[in-house]
């Protein structure tokens, strides 16, 4: 029973890493939203009864909620670390129409630096680079606010009529931010706690 679940999961995964393939047609590392949304799909047959046909949703659900999600998915809830934050989300009950998307938005980090942060339909650069890895572009003497639904483009600054969104980025990124202090991000190649 748990394998049958396991190669279900698999499969939806496998399926998801071909659409990323297929639709992001962009470089990766690039802030705009075109390269940070993709399509995510699934098929009725690997959970009958579970997902709707005919579903779409605006809702965020980020990269990193794929390995809580699919655990879940696979009876293994067991395995996921409780000694450390996991920054993942289950989705499972968005994913089954049961309610909304547990995440709200996320931050977008390259290396140490902050560039950006996505709330809802806003996005805020902290940085801004028009085109990936030319050079050109770098830090901004104030951010700029984008709403996405009206913007998708992200060429419309709309900061100064907007400053209230300003402050529920600031919220999720200082929220980030506190998390980091309590809990330091483990450095690449450390072992696993026995």
């Amino acid at each position: 029973m748990a394998l049958n679940r396991l190669k279900s999961a698999a499969c939806v995964v496998l399926r998801l890493i071909g659409l990323i393939g297929c639709l992001v047609r962009v470089a990766v590392g690039a802030l705009h939203r075109h390269s940070q949304r993709i399509v995510m799909q699934t098929q009725r047959n690997h959970r009958p009864g579970k997902i709707s046909e005919n579903r779409v949703s605006d809702e965020i659900v980020h990269v990193s909620d794929l390995y809580t999600t699919l655990a879940t998915l696979a009876g293994a809830e067991d395995k996921i670390p409780t000694d450390r934050p996991v920054d993942g989300l289950d989705q499972c009950v968005f994913l089954f129409g049961e309610e909304q998307s547990k995440r709200e938005g996320f931050v977008y980090f390259i290396k140490e630096t902050l560039r950006a942060v996505k709330w809802q339909d806003w996005k805020c650069h902290y940085y801004w680079e028009p085109e990936v890895n030319q050079g050109s572009g770098g830090k901004l003497e104030s951010p700029l606010l984008f709403h996405l639904k009206q913007d998708p483009k992200e060429e419309t600054n709309v900061i100064i009529e907007n400053t209230w969104a300003m402050g529920e980025i600031m919220k999720l990124t200082n929220t980030f931010k506190e998390s980091l202090k309590e809990h330091p991000p483990i450095a690449p190649g450390t072992p696993d706690p026995d």
